[in-house]
C-alpha cells in the first residue's frame, strides 16, 4: 500500500516547521544586528561628520581673523576689523553648532569660546595699537607673554587640536564598536548556519528512514519500471494491487500510450498543415515583396513629382514677382511718357507763342522797312533840294556862297542818310529772311511736337494696354501659384500616405516573413515532436 497523506504530512510539516523556525531566528538576529550597525554608522556620519566639518570651519575662521587683523595692522585699513568680526561671529556659530550636535563637548566648547574671545579682543587691541600708536606698541601687544596675540592664537589652536583629537577618538571608538558588532554578527551567522546544516542532515536522514519505512520494499521495483517507461518502453506488463505504486505506474503507462498515440496523429496533421501554410506564406511573401517594391517605386515617383511641383511653384513665384516688377516699371514708364507728353505740349505752346512773337517782330520789321523807305525817299528829295539850292547859290555868286556850303553839307548828309537807309534796308531784308527761316523752323517744330504728342498718346495707350495685360498675366500667375500650392499640398499629403502605405507594406512584409519562418519552424517542430514521440514503443 502507498503511504497516505495523513502518514507523510506530520513528518514533512514537522521538518519544515523546524527549518522555518531556525531560518526566522537567523533572519531576526541578523536584522537586529545589522540595524544596530546601520544606526551606529548613521550616527558616525551625522555626528562625527558634523563635528569634523564645524571644527574645520572653526580653524579656518581663526586663521582668517588672524589674517585680517594682521593686514589691518600692516596697512592701517580699518576695513579689516569688519572682516575679522564676520569670521569671529562665524567661529562662534561653529562652536554653537558643535555643542548642539554633542552636549558632551560643552566644557571644551566653553573653554574654546573663552580663548576665542580673549584672542579676538587682544587682536583688536593689537591692530588698533599698530594703527594709532605705531609698530612698537603693536609689537608689544603681539609678543606679550601668555596674554599676547601670538600666545592667545597658539592657545586657541591647541584647544581646537584637543577638540579634533576628542572627535577622532570618538570616531575610532564608534568604528571599533561597529567592527565588534560586525564580527559578532559574522560569528553568529556562521554558527547558526553550521547548526542549521547539522539539523538539515539529521532531519533529512530521519525523514528518509521514516518515508521509506512507510513505503517498504516496493519503491526499488517501481524505480526500475519507471526507468524503462522513461526510456520509452511502454510495452511492459505491470501488475499491482489497487492503490499501490505499481498500479499507479501501470495506469501511467496506459495513459502515456494513449497520449503518445494522439501526439503522433496530431503531429502528422500539424506537419501537413504547416506544409500548406508554408506554401501559402511563401506565395504571400512573394506578392508582398512585389507590392513593397511597387509601393516604394511609387513613393519615389511621388517624391520626385512633389519636388518638381515645388520647383515649378518656386519658378512661378519668381515669374509672379518679375511680373509685378514689370508692372511697376510699366507704370513708371507710363507716368514718364505722360510727363513727356505734357512737357512736349508745353514746348509746342512755347514754340507757337515764340512763332507768333516772331511774326509780330516780322511785321514790326516791315514797318521799320517802310519807315526806312520813307526816310530814303526823304533823303533823295533832300538831296535834290540841296542840289537845287547849290545851283541857285552858284547863280547868286558870292552872295550865295555860304548857302552853297550849307547846301553841300545838306546834300552830303542826305547822301549819307540814303546810304544808311539802303544799308538798313539790306539788314532788314536779311533779318526778314532769317525770321522767315526761324518761323519756318518753329512751324516745323510745332508740327513735330504735335506729332510727338500724338505718338506719345499712342505709346501711352499701348503701354496702358501692356499694363492691363500685365495685370491680367499677374492675376493668372497668382492663380497658377495658388493652384500649384494646392497641388503641392495634395502631393505632400499623397506622399505621406504613400510613405504610410510603404511602411505598412514593410510591416506586412515583416509579418509575412515571420509567418513563413514560423510555418517552417512549425513544420520542423512537428517533425521533431513526431521524432520525440517515436521513442515510445507501445
Amino acid at each position: 500500500m502507498l503511504p497516505t497523506k495523513s502518514q507523510l504530512r506530520p513528518v514533512l510539516l514537522g521538518f519544515n516547521a523546524i527549518m522555518i523556525t531556525l531560518l526566522l531566528a537567523l533572519a531576526l538576529v541578523s536584522y537586529v544586528s545589522l540595524n544596530h550597525i546601520v544606526e551606529d554608522d548613521d550616527y558616525e556620519h551625522l555626528i562625527v561628520g558634523g563635528l569634523t566639518s564645524n571644527l574645520t570651519d572653526a580653524r579656518f575662521h581663526v586663521v582668517q581673523v588672524q589674517q585680517f587683523l594682521t593686514d589691518a595692522s600692516a596697512t592701517g585699513d580699518r576695513d579689516g576689523f569688519d572682516d575679522a568680526k564676520e569670521h569671529y561671529q562665524a567661529l562662534q556659530a561653529n562652536l554653537d553648532e558643535i555643542q548642539r550636535i554633542d552636549a558632551e563637548f560643552k566644557n571644551d566648547i566653553s573653554r574654546t569660546r573663552s580663548l576665542a574671545e580673549q584672542y579676538y579682543q587682544i587682536g583688536q587691541k593689537m591692530a588698533d595699537a599698530y594703527i594709532t600708536q605705531g609698530r612698537e606698541a603693536g609689537n608689544a601687544l603681539m609678543k606679550q607673554p601668555d596674554t599676547g596675540f601670538d600666545d592667545r592664537a597658539l592657545a586657541l589652536a591647541e584647544q581646537l587640536d584637543v577638540l579634533v583629537k576628542d572627535v577622532q577618538q570618538r570616531n575610532q571608538k564608534l568604528v571599533a564598536e561597529n567592527m565588534g558588532d560586525i564580527l559578532f554578527l559574522r560569528n553568529l551567522i556562521v554558527g547558526m548556519a553550521i547548526g542549521l546544516g547539522v539539523l538539515v542532515l539529521l532531519g533529512g536522514s530521519a525523514l528518509y528512514r521514516r518515508v521509506f519505512g512507510i513505503l517498504g520494499g516496493e519503491p526499488a521495483q517501481a524505480v526500475t519500471l519507471a526507468h524503462r517507461i522513461a526510456a520509452g518502453d511502454l510495452s511492459q506488463r505491470i501488475s499491482g494491487t489497487p492503490g499501490s505504486l505499481l498500479a499507479a505506474l501501470e495506469q501511467m503507462q496506459d495513459q502515456l500510450k494513449s497520449v503518445t498515440g494522439n501526439i503522433r496523429s496530431l503531429s502528422r496533421e500539424v506537419q501537413d498543415s504547416s506544409e500548406h501554410l508554408s506554401d501559402a506564406s511563401q506565395a504571400m511573401q512573394h506578392s508582398v515583396h512585389s507590392q513593397n517594391e511597387a509601393t516604394r517605386a511609387m513613393s519615389v515617383t511621388a517624391e520626385e513629382m512633389f519636388q518638381g511641383i515645388e520647383q515649378l511653384s518656386h519658378e512661378v513665384s519668381v515669374v509672379g514677382r518679375q511680373t509685378e516688377e514689370a508692372q511697376n516699371t510699366i507704370n513708371e514708364c507710363e507716368q514718364v511718357i505722360r510727363t513727356s507728353a505734357s512737357d512736349i505740349r508745353s514746348i509746342a505752346d512755347y514754340i507757337g507763342n515764340a512763332a507768333e512773337k516772331v511774326h509780330a517782330l516780322n511785321r514790326q520789321t516791315d514797318e521799320i522797312a517802310s519807315i526806312t523807305r520813307t526816310i530814303h525817299e526823304i533823303a533823295d528829295q533832300t538831296n535834290l533840294l540841296a542840289l537845287n539850292a547849290a545851283i541857285e547859290a552858284a547863280r547868286a555868286g558870292e552872295t550865295g556862297r555860304g548857302f552853297a556850303v550849307v547846301a553841300d553839307e545838306v546834300r552830303s548828309l542826305a547822301g549819307r542818310t540814303g546810304s544808311a537807309t539802303v544799308e538798313i534796308s539790306s539788314q532788314i531784308d536779311t533779318i526778314r529772311q532769317g525770321m522767315e527761316q526761324v518761323v519756318k523752323v518753329m512751324e516745323q517744330s510745332v508740327e513735330a511736337s504735335r506729332r510727338g504728342v500724338e505718338q506719345t498718346d499712342v505709346t501711352s495707350q499701348a503701354i496702358g494696354g501692356i499694363r492691363d495685360n500685365t495685370v491680367h498675366i499677374n492675376q493668372h500667375v497668382q492663380g497658377i501659384v495658388v493652384a500649384l500650392q494646392q497641388q503641392q499640398a495634395a502631393m505632400g499629403d499623397m506622399t505621406q500616405r504613400i510613405e504610410l502605405i510603404a511602411t505598412m507594406t514593410g510591416s506586412n512584409q515583416d509579418a509575412v516573413d515571420k509567418t513563413v519562418s514560423a510555418s517552417g519552424d512549425l513544420k520542423d517542430h512537428a517533425r521533431e515532436l513526431g521524432d520525440a514521440v517515436s521513442i515510445f514503443k507501445a
